[in-house]
């Protein structure tokens, strides 16, 4: 497998410029890239280890082997298995690499016009669904979505032609914007379990994400949750609900707020996060939300403050942070916090600050940014991201 060093600035910019390429669409008469290995090959390769000498990592992952990925892309998780990617130039190569830190399979892409959702079909299969381009009789270039099974590489359906890049949440696809800026175009969902279109914007309402196979919509008067594959209202919040005009929702950029959880964000930039089950409201003026699935517990900050929500809804704790702090990972029962420049964690069924690293520990300080539901996790540094393997 090539491998190729990026320094940590270049590797910072290379992601950033790749992530704006991977949202910004395709180059209008870009043509498809035949030459690409796109069905997945399984590997069993194993990642090479790491030595933690010079690291300070948290208690809870100080026994465990370390494993090192060199993505350009942010990794996603979903049962146990992580997926990321790595320029290779001419193409993004995507690896899903299991918790034991042995890569399952690769597969490549363009490096224009793609992205990826790991999403759950029905019996709780795991997906992942990349996006492609292919030619098509209305265009030269026409933006695909194909599932995979997550832990085998497995082509499950695909390829569905889509109107644009993945937007998300979940597999909610729009036409890319003209450059790198400005609002995408309309909308279409995919049903995860068959790929097929689900939902649509029109005059009735707009997509705002899809949630395990529930699609979200904003109407009017109301924002909306559909059964998917029968078009059946589950439930609808109104204006008082939610403290702000449902006509205005989308969804919070870059919110993952856990299984069964939408954070949606209104005109006055105000987020809301509903339960997607039952349509209840969690909480109000949310800045960022996070579940730990083994505490049974949702994080939410606030502008000022951390607490904490039970799978029933109701409140747990409530800690003060005296300003804006955001999440970087949830997991074990702890949840890590940035407040300004500093690294608060918190026991997640307390509320109490937990001490997650040695105090007579010293080196450089690895923050996980994923937690698994097993314990094992990922860690950013600089020029590559660590795994911790279980």
């Amino acid at each position: 497998m090539p491998h190729r060093k990026i320094g940590p600035v270049q590797k910072l910019a290379a992601a950033g410029v790749l992530s704006a390429l991977l949202l910004g669409g395709c180059s209008p008469g870009q043509e498809p890239d035949a030459d690409l290995q796109r069905a997945p090959a399984v590997t069993n390769e194993e990642l090479p280890e790491v030595e933690l000498e010079g690291y300070r990592v948290p208690g809870a992952f100080a026994d465990l082997r370390f494993v090192g990925a060199d993505w350009d892309i942010a990794p996603q998780e979903r049962g146990g298995v992580f997926v990321g990617a790595r320029d290779e130039g001419e193409a993004l190569e995507f690896s899903a690499v299991g918790s034991d830190g042995s890569i399952l399979w690769s597969a490549e892409r363009p490096i224009l016009c793609t992205g990826f959702a790991l999403v759950a079909g029905d019996e709780g299969r795991d997906l992942a669904v990349l996006t492609d381009i292919s030619t098509s009789e209305e265009a030269i270039a026409a933006t695909t979505a194909t599932a995979y099974d997550l832990h085998t590489g497995e082509e499950v359906w695909g390829p569905v032609e889509v109107p644009g890049p993945l937007q998300g949440p979940g597999l909610v696809f729009g036409a890319a914007p003209e450059g790198y800026m400005g609002e995408a175009g309309p909308q279409t969902a995919l049903d995860p379990t068959t790929g097929e279109v689900t939902a649509q914007d029109d005059e009735e309402g707009r997509v705002v994400g899809e949630y395990a196979g529930l699609v979200v919509t904003a109407e009017d008067d109301a924002l909306v949750g559909e059964d998917g594959q029968t078009g059946q209202r589950v439930w609808s919040v109104d204006a008082g609900e939610l403290g702000w005009d449902p006509a205005d929702a989308s969804a919070a950029p870059g919110s993952e707020p856990g299984a069964g959880l939408a954070l949606v964000t209104g005109g006055e930039g105000a987020s809301t996060l509903i339960d997607t089950e039952s349509g209840e409201v969690v909480a109000t003026d949310v800045v960022e939300a996070a579940s730990d699935p083994t505490a049974g517990a949702r994080v939410v900050v606030g502008p000022a403050d951390v607490r904490a929500v039970g799978e029933d809804n109701e409140e747990q704790w409530a800690q003060s942070t005296g300003e804006e702090a955001t999440i970087e990972a949830i997991g074990t029962g702890l949840v890590y916090l940035r407040i300004g420049d500093t690294l608060r964690v918190h026991n997640v069924f307390t509320g109490d600050v937990a001490r997650a690293y040695d105090p007579q520990g010293s080196g450089r300080l690895l923050v996980p940014e994923i937690i698994t539901d097993t314990g094992g996790a990922v860690f950013a540094d600089e020029s590559r991201y660590l795994i911790a393997a279980v």
